[in-house]
């Protein structure tokens, strides 16, 4: 989900390059989601990390196949990773 510094959803309107940053691996560190499938005897649960879901050239700015163009009142954009 885009959203400008300021807290307001979206994008700023032109021509823009899509990376795409993959949260789950970070697990409850930044979006509270992790894979609670092992358990610490010292602690109880623990975060195993993940893998990321796709491929490195998403993340890339040079290498992202995906450019969009905002514009005013446009609808969401949604991309197919595969």
């Amino acid at each position: 989900t885009l959203s400008f510094t300021d807290g307001s959803p979206g994008a700023i309107v032109g021509h823009h390059r899509v990376i795409l940053t993959d949260l789950d691996p970070f697990g409850n560190v930044f979006v509270g989601r992790g894979d609670y499938r092992n358990e610490d005897p010292n602690t109880g649960r623990r975060e195993v990390s993940k893998k990321i879901r796709f491929a490195e050239k998403f993340s890339d700015l040079t290498k992202t196949p995906f450019t969009q163009e905002v514009s005013v009142g446009m609808q969401p954009v949604t991309y197919d990773i595969k």
